[in-house]
């Protein structure tokens, strides 16, 4: 069984953060951010993963 999960967060220098947390429960998991200069930007990013999980069965 595996998690994940996403949110989008305000960075220090007024850019914004997609941030994805991924991994098998009971292990350490991964990390990544990827950071956009407007927070519309971060999260069109964050709908587009999500369509695209859709498209493959996730939930």
């Amino acid at each position: 069984m595996s998690r994940s999960r996403t949110e989008i967060v305000r960075g220090l220098f007024g850019d914004w953060g997609f941030v994805r947390n991924w991994g098998r429960i009971g292990s350490s998991s991964q990390q990544r951010t990827d950071w956009f200069e407007t927070e519309t930007a971060a999260k069109d990013a964050s709908f587009d993963l999500h369509m695209q999980k859709a498209k493959r069965g996730y939930e």
